[in-house]
């Protein structure tokens, strides 16, 4: 039987006391491995498992004074340090399990066995064991400052910091056996040590959890700022740079469907010469994470996350990666749908110009041709009709024809006056934009008894034409809704250029119109979608602000540039 200098039963108690707060703690990492799907939690958790078998065949030894307790003890004691720092690591590097680890693990069977068995000396026992322990937990301790440098974690400090003191204080236990002052101190620091280390590991996988799931929000905010493909693929490719590992991010993509994905961007390390493929990728940096990109449920690329450490989530399960990846591709796959709607809007918008033009053009045929011809043919019947009339000045009957007839030549000749105005006015071609715009105010006054307050400014000099045309138009549109449906009494309209744009507004004290119910359909609904194509054409908007018993306020805003694409 060994002579050990020890024997209290206070001690049993501590030690006891000190297993159940070691069980907890097993519980704990225990639960972090089944939530996170983590091996190196599960790891802690069996290391602070071996360190309770070490309390209790501690205190049996104490009970029984049994060597093969003390045995129990002495290679519980160098699995739970081997454990602890395998776990730490695990954490950092995850390195692979080599076969030559076995040897490590014999070692402390192998020195118990001859120390207890063999030997048969407590400090001989005892002295080694201590060493060791202290070692393996300063190293541990070492481990954890190296990777909270590198991850810049606070409570990772907290988790190297303990180790550290936890390994100085393995170096006292024989002092203090000798000085019979381990009891209790020593089991309480042992306790202090433990919660610390615990206490630490916990708060930074919050830590890790909160600073992962802030960057998955801040993407998101990122990603609703703007569906422009190139702020996309920057909002995801700097946005994780914020965490604290993260050193560098790279987005690969296939050309089609099912082919091999191609480099398509980088940031931090990543950033700069591409490489041939994403296993030279993966090659290239050895703490680099692949993420998934899905969409619709379908592999639709990689996103590279290249970090200080082996694990940038270190606390973060594949449910986050799943997540991350799916939202990324998400937003890829929007930004695309985006670029697509401004493509085909882009190529409605030079359909409608070209639509547009084509139709002042033949509206410019047409008035020309009535003008020119069917107009001049009238005029000419007409000046026939009155040589015919002074001939038969005597013939009553015959004269009251030919009055009739000019008469109705006069009209039409009217009508297709007013029709050529209204196709193409002269004053637009003759004078400009302000006395064609100050005609039809006037014209619409003297028509509707509606009064018309214009302002009209000279717009710059290099205006194009299709502008001039275009705001010309939609005031007679404007106008003409006024007096379809508004009822007003009086309209007030400018038009002034502002920058490089230049600005209609024509506003009226009519009664109004729910925009809801405009919406759904109906004459004047098909007038705003008129001005609105005509704009749109030229580059322009249009904004409609209107209630009932309100009045409409329009304001028509066009680029001095003119047409997309013109």
């Amino acid at each position: 039987m060994l002579r050990l200098p020890f024997g209290w039963p206070l001690e049993v108690s501590l030690g006891l006391f000190q297993a159940v707060v070691t069980l907890g703690i097993t519980g704990l990492f225990l639960g972090l491995a089944v939530t996170y799907r983590k091996r190196y939690f599960g790891i802690w958790a069996a290391a602070w498992f071996v360190y309770v078998t070490r309390l209790c065949a501690i205190a049996l030894f104490i009970v029984t004074r049994q060597d093969h307790w003390l045995f129990i003890h002495q290679v519980a004691t160098g699995w739970t340090a081997l454990l602890l720092l395998w776990a730490a690591v695990v954490f950092v590097w995850q390195p692979p399990w080599r076969r030559s680890y076995y040897v490590i693990i014999a070692a402390p069977v192998v020195w118990a066995y001859v120390a207890i068995y063999r030997v048969r000396d407590f400090l001989f026992a005892a002295v080694p064991s201590v060493i060791f322990l202290s070692i393996v937990t300063l190293v541990t301790g070492v481990v954890f400052a190296i990777y909270a440098r590198r991850a810049r974690s606070r409570w990772a400090r907290v988790v190297a910091g303990g180790f550290l003191l936890w390994g100085l204080h393995h170096l006292d236990y024989t002092f203090l056996r000798s000085q019979g002052a381990w009891v209790p101190f020593g089991y309480y620091l042992d306790i202090l040590f433990e919660l610390a280390v615990a206490g630490g590991m916990l708060m930074a996988v919050v830590e890790d959890e909160l600073s992962g799931l802030a960057a998955l929000s801040a993407l998101a905010g990122d990603l609703q700022r703007s569906l422009r493909p190139a702020d996309v693929i920057s909002a995801v490719l700097q946005r994780p740079l914020a965490l604290p590992a993260v050193i560098g991010c790279a987005l690969f993509r296939p050309d089609a469907p099912g082919g091999e994905p191609v480099f398509r961007g980088g940031s931090g390390v990543c950033e700069g010469a591409a490489p041939a493929s994403l296993t030279e990728m993966m090659g290239r940096y050895p703490h680099a994470l692949a993420l998934p990109i899905t969409v619709a449920e379908q592999r639709a690329g990689t996103f590279v996350i290249v970090s200080r450490v082996r694990d940038p989530f270190a606390a973060l399960d594949q449910d986050f990666h799943q997540t991350l990846g799916q939202q990324i591709g998400a937003a890829l796959q929007h930004s695309e749908l985006y670029a697509a709607l401004e493509e085909r809007s882009a190529d409605l918008s030079r359909v409608s110009a070209a639509i547009l033009r084509a139709e002042e053009a033949e509206r410019r045929r047409i008035a020309r041709e009535l003008h020119d011809e069917t107009g001049q043919v009238l005029t000419a019947i007409r000046l026939e009709l009155g040589l015919l009339a002074r001939q038969v000045e005597g013939n009553v009957p015959a004269r009251e024809a030919l009055d009739r007839a000019l008469d109705l030549t006069g009209r039409a000749l009217e009508t297709i006056r007013a029709t050529v105005r209204g196709l193409r006015p002269a004053a637009l071609d003759d004078l400009g934009l302000v006395p064609a715009v100050e005609a039809l105010a006037e014209e619409f006054s003297g028509r509707t008894g509606v009064i018309v307050d214009l302002d009209a400014q000279e717009p710059p000099a290099d205006i194009p034409p299709e502008v001039e045309v275009a705001l010309y138009r939609i005031f007679q549109e404007a106008l003409t809704n006024v007096a379809r449906h508004a009822e007003a009494r009086r309209v007030q309209a400018w038009i002034r250029p502002e920058g490089r744009e230049v600005v209609l507004v024509v506003q009226d004290d009519g009664k109004g119109f729910d925009p809801a119910k405009t919406a759904k359909g109906g004459e004047s609904r098909a007038g705003l979608v008129g001005m609105r194509e005509r704009l749109l054409g030229l580059g322009g908007r249009l904004d409609v602000r209107t209630a009932p018993g309100s009045g409409v306020r329009l304001e028509a805003r066009m680029p001095l540039e003119g047409a997309n694409g013109s």
